[in-house]
């Protein structure tokens, strides 16, 4: 650089907070035809008037997509307003249970492929004080309401402890139910840690495809389970998530069973909570008894199947991306729950369903796309540390290499092999870490140097 092009430091916090909310989306599809985009922008369901402004904020497009009306309308409505856990772990909890009403006599057959309504989700809160298990015990709460409608002879909820021979035993019994966990994070921890709780790894993974039966020897006695059926429902915070699993949870497909369900957005403080509403409760449980008798098989309409194509092909086009590193088994697991999630929002909006509709479908669709946009950031920056330090790592030494000269972007480019989006969020990383510093040229190009630090 000479003495006329004198440097201009600039903050790299907005260049961080830009790459962050920019990298998390996905790129902008130019061969998209115009009636795509207007059609999925319909088809998000626009938040009902009579809901409270924190909640009607939170189901616009962009955050979570919802049918309009139904169950799930209903139920955050009641929800959300009587606690200070985020809104997507009340949404975790209405889709489960909505699971595990509509059951295993519910069949969605798209194709050659057969899916069943069971959903497993963990809700990941960035600290303790998200009040994480309110949800599950909010859920718990309907449930017990809905077996007293029904007048069944067992709830819904499974035990909360034991082992992989005691979840077995009692689905042997009830054939189908909700593990709860209120610490998922410190489950799988114990997991690896106890020998006799190491199996539930693999029993989550045969049973999370619904198989026609199970079979099992425990002890000297062996028996079978006639189409089990399970869905999961969790609470963990960050630290505790990342310090409890291993890199072969990812690998081996486990963990890419669960959706998980992030507590990023601010909540708030209730010193008080409202007064129980009895008759809230009970309408709840009064609509999930009527759903529980849908059953049949389900199939999309044709328009539906289009709409899943598009979508397809574009998701597939992302996945293959070479950087895609521990993303991979969750992105595939996800096309899977496009069809449960559709199939669930289409029940809870019309329970007199013959099909799986278009609208349902981009709504689903829509709810998977949020999800990847808390799931990418999560994965490669929290349980992939490795390959995040690698990419640091790599331009660190480029820019310490470069002396007190400099290097400029498009030369770093060119040395780290990372793409633009890449690099960016490495360069913020490093300017937030302030291991970096930035300057403009006269002619606009910005170079990057090295912090020297006083102790070195």
């Amino acid at each position: 650089m000479t003495q006329d092009t004198k440097p201009k430091f600039v903050d790299l916090s907005d260049l961080r907070n830009k790459c962050c909310s920019d990298s998390s989306k996905p790129a902008p599809k130019k061969e998209a035809p115009k009636r795509e985009a207007k059609k999925a922008k319909s088809a998000t369901a626009a938040p009902p008037e009579h809901l409270p402004a924190d909640l009607k904020k939170d189901l616009k497009v962009g955050s979570w997509s919802t049918p309009h009306k139904g169950f799930i309308k209903d139920y955050l409505r009641w929800a959300v307003p009587r606690t200070e856990a985020p809104l997507g772990f009340h949404l975790a909890a209405a889709i489960v249970g909505l699971g595990i009403i509509l059951g295993r006599k519910c069949k969605i057959v798209v194709g050659d492929l057969t899916f069943h309504p069971n959903i497993y989700s963990v809700s990941v809160g960035i600290s303790t004080l998200v009040r994480k298990t309110h949800a599950i015990n909010m859920l718990r709460r309907i449930l017990q309401k809905v077996k007293k409608i029904l007048k069944l002879p067992h709830g819904f909820f499974l035990a909360d402890d034991g082992t992989p021979e005691g979840l077995l035993t009692e689905l042997h019994k009830k054939k189908s139910g909700i593990k709860a966990f209120q610490e998922f994070g410190d489950f799988l921890k114990q997991t690896k840690k106890r020998d006799y709780l190491g199996g539930f790894a693999g029993l989550f993974t045969e049973l999370y495809d619904c198989p026609e039966a199970y079979s099992k020897q425990l002890s000297q006695d062996g028996f079978k389970i006639k189409e089990p059926f399970l869905c999961i429902l969790g609470a963990t915070t960050r630290e505790w998530l990342v310090e409890g699993m291993s890199e072969s949870d990812i690998q081996s497909g486990f963990l890419a069973r669960f959706l998980l369900f992030p507590g990023n957005e601010e909540t708030k403080l209730l010193p008080i909570t409202p007064k129980r509403d009895t008759k809230a409760e009970e309408q709840l449980a009064k609509q999930l008894a009527e759903l529980s008798k849908i059953s049949g098989i389900f199939e999309p309409t044709e328009k539906a199947k289009q709409v899943y194509s598009d979508w397809y092909t574009r998701h597939r086009r992302e996945l293959k991306k070479s950087d895609m590193g521990l993303l991979s088994p969750y992105y595939g697991r996800l096309e899977g729950y496009v069809w449960k999630i559709a199939f669930i929002f289409e029940a809870t909006a019309d329970p007199d369903l013959k099909s799986i509709s278009a609208d349902s479908v981009q709504l689903a669709i829509n709810f998977v796309e949020r999800l990847k946009q808390d799931l990418k950031p999560l994965i490669l920056k929290e349980f992939q540390p490795g390959y995040w330090a690698k990419k640091v790592h790599k331009v660190r030494v480029l820019i310490q290499d470069a002396g007190s000269t400099g290097i400029s972007r498009s030369r770093l480019l060119q040395y780290s092999h990372l793409k633009t989006t890449e690099l960016t969020e490495v360069l913020a990383w490093l300017g937030q870490t302030k291991e970096i510093k930035s300057c403009k040229t006269g002619t606009g190009a910005i170079w990057y140097v090295a912090v020297q630090r006083k102790d070195s």
